[in-house]
């Protein structure tokens, strides 16, 4: 998911650009990447609209 105000960016895409390796180690963050590697989710989601 995206979002608007922090440049349609999600908070993988920030946690990856600010190297928040403790972050990213994270058990959600590892399925999600983990998820999206293996084509069962899309690195793209439609903005949701607050």
């Amino acid at each position: 998911m995206t979002m608007p105000f922090w440049n349609k960016k999600s908070c993988l895409d920030l946690a990856v650009e600010s190297r928040n390796m403790e972050f990213l180690a994270q058990q959600a963050c590892r399925n999600l990447v983990e998820d999206i590697w293996n084509g069962r989710m899309k690195d793209k989601l439609d903005e949701v609209i607050y």
